[in-house]
């Protein structure tokens, strides 16, 4: 190779490194334009790609990016507490729209026997997912969603004491062995220049006057860092479980989510599943 093809070639990767390294830095952003909230999704992805080039570039160009590692794996490898007590279980879906299998989902549900079951794109064809399971859960809402893949839902063993809906939100209050709790299954568009940021903002203000303790699960169409999922944690008064778990393996990102409110805790295992391209959550909560 020679000089002028080397210095090329290095050129190129030092402009892709930016590029990269930029595309990293925009996901923290995501305050002042919805359109940097749309990198938060891909924050593992861009460090890989500006730790890859900083190799090749060498070790020099190592410093930055093993600082930004460092910064970035307290959230990744951060995990939630269990609970002390007697917990909560909740399972959380985005079922797909078109799920070819509903049944076999429901039979899922019934084996993992959670208390609270909160759902996702619930459509004409996979509604039997709900009716498969009414001999489990008295409770059962179905509301409609933002767009026409289906909406979300929420189930519980006893009947509701409240529930509501609002586009892309299904909320419920119920009866537990910690007292009563509101129940909320979210699911919003994907992130600038789709409506997510619309979404967040109209759904924060009908979260925010929910009564407390409250659990919102669901597909946020983001990360647990992004400013989508932090605006709607500040109104729920809530936090994400922390950690990163690959919920839509087709892009290896974590776009579901479980939030609980202040003096609650609880640990998340995430289950694969068929006929759906998000995996289910299976949340174990309660008081701290």
């Amino acid at each position: 190779m020679s000089g002028g093809t080397r210095r090329t070639s290095r050129l190129l990767l030092q402009l892709a490194r930016l590029g990269a390294l930029a595309g990293f830095c925009f996901g923290y952003l995501g305050a002042l334009h919805p359109f940097f909230d749309s990198f938060a999704p891909f924050r593992l992805h861009l460090l890989a790609v500006v730790v890859a080039l900083s190799l090749l570039l060498g070790w020099r160009r190592m410093v930055v990016a093993a600082i930004l590692v460092v910064i970035v794996a307290q959230d990744v490898f951060a995990t939630g507490a269990p609970v002390a007590g007697e917990p909560l279980t909740a399972w959380s879906h985005n079922l797909r729209f078109d799920n070819p299998a509903p049944l076999a989902e429901a039979e899922r549900i019934r084996a993992a026997d959670p208390d609270l079951v909160m759902l996702q794109e619930v459509s004409t064809p996979n509604a039997a997912i709900v009716e498969a399971l009414a001999d489990r859960y008295e409770g059962r809402l179905i509301c409609p969603g933002v767009t026409a893949v289906g909406g979300p839902a929420v189930m519980a063993r006893e009947a509701f004491l409240d529930q509501g809906c609002e586009l892309g939100l299904a909320w419920a209050r119920i009866e537990t062995v910690h007292g009563p709790l509101t129940v909320a299954s979210l699911h919003v568009h994907w992130p600038w220049p789709f409506e997510q940021a619309e979404d967040i903002a109209r759904l924060s203000a009908v979260v925010e006057t929910l009564p407390r303790p409250l659990i919102v699960a669901g597909d946020f169409n983001n990360s647990a860092w992004s400013h989508a999922v932090h605006a709607m944690s500040d109104a729920a008064a809530a936090q994400a479980i922390p950690g990163w778990r690959n919920t839509f393996p087709s892009f290896a990102v974590h776009l579901d989510h479980v939030l609980l409110g202040a003096g609650w805790t609880g640990e998340v295992d995430v289950r694969a599943v068929g006929g759906s391209d998000h995996t289910a959550l299976l949340t174990r909560f309660g008081p701290r």
